[in-house]
This record gives structure tokens, C-alpha cells and sequence, in this order.
């Protein structure tokens, strides 16, 4: 710094010869002047790590977004919602299970696999110029799970994002419609189809082309990750009815024809507008059963032990088809049937047992309009037969209370995501994001479920 700079400075020494004095007041006001320069040269050096903190941080967040969506849409389809239950560190235990595979062929399943193992490994998915991995995923509870996802930008800045998932078990309660055949096992091979066809079948033993489905493009026949209902324990249903409601249909029974409701007979219950009857039939030996429905009444028939050889028909009055959610026929514990009749409109349920039906006429296939749910289909047996037509005619909202509890599908709900960042530099020091940045809002996302893979 120069003195010929200042021209005041320039002139007190002309009138002053003291230089004592003058000197010091050089030197101090140049000091001054040298920490004014410095305080703005890093005011300037502040600002603009500042303005590239604030760059990452917002380069952070759209990424961020973006990492979100992919996880939305990933845990939303099947088979990726099954790993809901399981932590990050169990997902490789469970890619072969069942409920997951569902028998896909190994092209169809390889790039799910592909995908899980790439997040249950950690490794980095590149998006635009940044990449993220999963650091963590923890089942927290049976309804929600917590996902950590870490960030990556493109100049080695991280961040954590949060997503906090729920989910709910929301049972089939619509206008879906009910399949026509659900099981475990039996012979298809000349059964024809007029609707669905599920299996819950580990084995795999069917190969879905080969089921005679006669409308394609309304139907299909697939594997499903349900279990068949838990029925009620027979004990329980025998302590809600009275003993007129129970029969034994063994040789003691004098009667070889039994018709249900009987005359001038009252409903068990009532719910909303349907009239319910229900009944335990014990140890049904070669008897004939009809069922008489009125427009408004639903017949239940518990059955307890097996049903031998024995004739069932389902009438409503002058009405030629009566509607197949007006007869429910469940059985209980390891109970076989052997029905015969040449149609019936029916709800079958024996998640444990087995169900054999046979033509009343012989050589004319028999037709069951409804359902039917049984672990095993007797097909080839004393009381199979090949011949065999199902048309679907069932939906889930019109399934009795005891059907609607039990069967469900889960709806995944992503409830909010948290994107307040730990930002951390090359070297891994946190550098605080600037106050004028605000927090990212708390965002409610309701989302329904695609049943596309459920339902065609």
C-alpha cells in the first residue's frame, strides 16, 4: 500500500514533520482495511458453497422423487408385495416361495428375481447422473415396513430418503366374480370351463394351457397365493343351532328323502335382507337331498363326516334357475363327497376334504353353475368322472358373512415419504443445508391397487 495513493495522507505529512504519530495511524487504518477485504472475499467464498450445497440438496430431492415412484410401482405388483412381510436381509429365503413363484416358468421369473437381488444386495441403480441402492428395509409390524434408500449424486453427495409403507388386508368383497373351480388337486383333463380356474397347488402340477377354458378372452386358469377359508370348527356351528337343525343321514334315518327348508320352518338368522337357513347334516349314507329356495332365503348345509353316493337338487319354485349363492354346501374337517345330480347351482366348499361328482343320467356330463373349492377334485375315483362342465356364475359381494371374513387380497397404501436430508460432501463431513431451504412437506398418497394380476 502506497502513500502517493492517498492524497489527505500525503498532505498531513507535508504540514506535519512528526512522523511518530502518523505512522501508527497508517498501519492501523491499513489493517482495517486488509480484515474488511478478507471478511468479503470468504463472505464470497460462503455464498457460493453455499449456493452448491443448496444445488445438491434439490438435485437430491428430484432424485429422490424419482427413487420413490420406482418403489410405489415395485411393491404394488405381484410378486414384489410379498416381500413386504420379510426384512431385506430374509428377501433371498423367501424368492423361491410359492406364494411368490406362483409356477412361473423360469423366463417369466428370472428378471423378478433379477431385481430383488439386486436391492437385497445393495447394489446401486443408476437414474439420470445419480444412483441408489437400499440401504435397509425392516418389517416393523404385520401391516407396515420401513425402506431406506440411499442417494448417490453425480460429485459423490448422499442422501437418505425414508419411505414408510402400510398395507391392509382388504377382504374381496366386490363384484369380482368367484372362480368356477378353486383347488388343490384333481384330473382336468376332459373338464370344460365356462369361467375361472384357480389353483393353490405348490407342486405344480398343471400346465395352464391345457385346461379347457371355452371363453379365452373372458377367462383364465391360473395359480394364486390365497389359502382356502378356515371354516368354522363343527363343534362351534353345533353350539349356534339347536338340535332340530341337526340330522344325521345314516342307515338309522327311516327317511330316504329329505326336503330342506321343511314346511313352515323359521330362519336361523337374518342379515339384511336374506333369510338364512342353516342345517348339519352327520354321516349322509345314499339318501336323495333337495333344497327349496325362495327368492329372498339362503340354505347352508354343514357337513360333518362324508357324504355317500347321494342325489342333491337345488329348486326354486316355477324359477327353472335358481341362483347358486341361495345353497352353500361346506364341509368340515376331512369330509368326502360324492354327489349326483346332472346340474346344480351351488356354492361347494371343502377346503380339506374331497368332492366326486357323478351324472344322475349316465354318459352325459354333469354341470355344476357356481363354484366349487375343494382340496381335491375326485375325478378318476368310485365317484369321479371326467365329464365334468363348471360355469362361473358366482361374485364376492353376494358371499355369506362367514366366505367374505375369510378370503382377502392385500391393498397396499405408501402413506407418506420423508426427504429431510442428511447431506454429506466428498469427504464425508455433513454440511448442514441452509435455512432458507424448507423442510419437504409430509405428502399423503392413497394408492389402489392394479388387480390386473389377479383378475383378467
Amino acid at each position: 500500500m502506497y502513500i502517493s495513493q492517498f492524497p489527505f495522507l500525503r498532505s498531513l505529512l507535508k504540514k506535519r514533520k512528526n512522523s511518530g504519530f502518523i505512522t501508527p495511524y497508517i498501519l492501523g487504518l491499513g489493517m482495517i482495511m486488509s480484515i474488511i477485504g478478507s471478511t468479503m472475499i470468504m463472505k464470497a467464498i460462503n455464498q457460493q458453497k453455499s449456493t452448491q450445497i443448496q444445488q445438491e440438496i434439490f438435485q437430491l430431492r428430484g432424485i429422490s422423487d424419482a427413487v420413490f415412484t420406482r418403489f410405489k410401482h415395485f411393491f404394488l405388483q405381484h410378486p414384489s408385495s410379498y416381500f413386504l412381510s420379510f426384512d431385506l436381509k430374509k428377501w433371498t429365503e423367501h424368492i423361491n416361495d410359492y406364494e411368490a413363484r406362483l409356477c412361473r416358468s423360469n423366463q417369466e421369473y428370472n428378471p423378478i428375481v433379477q431385481q430383488i437381488l439386486s436391492f437385497s444386495k445393495q447394489e446401486k441403480v443408476k437414474i439420470e447422473d445419480q444412483k441408489f441402492f437400499v440401504s435397509d428395509f425392516t418389517h416393523i409390524t404385520e401391516n407396515n415396513a420401513l425402506l431406506t434408500a440411499t442417494i448417490e449424486s453425480a460429485n459423490g453427495a448422499t442422501s437418505n430418503v425414508q419411505i414408510d409403507i402400510f398395507w391392509e388386508f382388504v377382504y374381496i368383497n366386490s363384484d369380482k366374480k368367484v372362480p368356477a373351480l378353486w383347488i388343490n388337486k384333481g384330473d382336468l383333463s376332459r373338464t370344460q370351463f365356462y369361467g375361472d380356474v384357480w389353483f393353490t397347488n405348490p407342486d405344480c402340477d398343471y400346465i395352464l394351457d391345457n385346461i379347457m377354458i371355452l371363453n379365452e378372452s373372458l377367462y383364465q386358469a391360473k395359480y394364486v397365493p390365497y389359502s382356502f377359508p378356515n371354516l368354522l370348527d363343527i363343534n362351534d356351528v353345533k353350539d349356534n343351532l339347536d338340535s332340530y337343525n341337526q340330522v344325521t343321514l345314516d342307515n338309522s334315518f327311516d327317511e330316504t328323502n329329505i326336503t330342506l327348508p321343511r314346511q313352515e320352518e323359521k330362519s336361523t338368522r337374518t342379515e339384511g335382507i336374506y333369510q338364512y337357513y342353516e342345517y348339519i347334516l352327520s354321516n349322509v349314507k345314499s339318501k336323495s337331498i333337495n333344497i327349496e329356495t325362495r327368492p329372498n332365503s339362503i340354505v347352508i348345509l354343514h357337513i360333518e363326516g362324508d357324504v355317500t353316493e347321494t342325489n342333491i337338487t337345488h329348486t326354486c319354485g316355477s324359477s327353472k334357475k335358481c341362483p347358486a349363492q341361495n345353497l352353500i354346501i361346506l364341509g368340515h374337517g376331512n369330509s368326502e363327497f360324492c354327489f349326483v345330480f346332472d346340474e346344480l347351482n351351488a356354492l361347494i366348499v371343502a377346503p380339506n376334504g374331497q368332492v366326486g361328482i357323478k351324472s344322475k343320467t349316465p354318459y352325459q356330463p354333469a354341470t355344476v353353475t357356481g363354484s366349487v373349492w375343494t382340496k381335491n377334485l375326485d375325478t378318476t375315483g368310485s365317484c369321479g368322472n371326467k365329464k365334468l362342465h363348471f360355469v362361473q356364475s358366482l361374485t364376492f359381494q353376494n358371499m355369506p358373512r362367514e366366505l367374505q371374513i375369510l378370503l382377502k387380497y392385500p391393498k397396499t397404501y405408501i402413506l407418506f415419504k420423508s426427504t429431510a436430508e442428511t447431506v454429506k460432501s466428498q469427504d464425508q463431513q455433513p454440511l448442514p443445508p441452509p435455512d432458507i431451504i424448507p423442510p419437504a412437506p409430509m405428502i399423503p398418497i392413497s394408492i389402489e391397487p392394479s388387480l390386473k394380476n389377479f383378475y383378467k
